[in-house]
This record gives C-alpha cells, structure tokens and sequence, in this order.
C-alpha cells in the first residue's frame, strides 16, 4: 500500500508535479496546503504517513510549519523540500527533526528512493 501525503507548498505546479509523481509510484496526495494554518488544519485532518514541505513560504518558513507539526505528532514524518542545495541548510533540516530532505526541482530517482525508504514498516 502507498504512502498517504501531505504536500506543503506555496507553489501549486510543485504541487501538481508531486502529485503526479506520488500517482506514478503508487502513493497518494491526500491534502495540500500553502501556509501555516492550513498546513496544520490539513495535517490534523488528513494524519498522513508523510509530509513533504517547502523551506520558502509566504508569511513564514518552513521551519515553523516543521517544529509545529511535530509539537502536534512527535511521530511525525516531514521531509523538507527546497531549492538551496547548501550542505548547512540541510545540517539545520535534520537539527529541527525533519526525516528527510528532498532537493528542488525534483530528482525522479532521489523522489523514488525516498518514498522507497518511508514507504519500507518501521
């Protein structure tokens, strides 16, 4: 069975590209959201097995929406989505609690190991 989804992104090509890529390999986008209060309304709804979210969004930074996520579910997986490739900025990602880190544009065979792994029990 694939993995459930939530995608946070301000960007709703990023959005459509993710969607489409989950599909592909099986899993499914179940909520999407663009800011902080839907990212969480979304999360609280949808329960997802997986959060992929954007470092860049109006109004507040990924790292927020991250370190919200979690004080809601400890067993929260979020893996960050950004376009900075910088070594420290991914360094920080994995301080703040994320699971993973997924560089934009997407890598169809980074995308895939990545759900591979999550997708694998425990």
């Amino acid at each position: 069975m694939g993995l459930r989804v939530l995608a946070v992104d301000d960007d709703t090509i990023s959005r459509a590209l993710l969607r489409a890529m989950l599909e592909e390999g099986g899993h499914s986008l179940v909520a999407e959201a663009g800011n902080f209060e839907d990212a969480l309304a979304a999360y609280r709804e949808s329960r997802p097995d997986l959060v992929t979210l954007d470092l860049s969004l109006p109004a507040t930074d990924g790292f927020e929406i991250l370190k919200a996520i979690l004080e809601l579910d400890r067993t929260a997986r979020v893996v960050i989505v950004s376009g900075n490739p910088d070594r420290k900025v991914r360094e920080k990602v994995a301080e703040a609690g994320a699971a993973g880190f997924l560089s934009k544009p997407f890598d169809e065979s980074e995308f895939s190991s990545l759900m591979a792994r999550f997708s694998k029990p425990g």
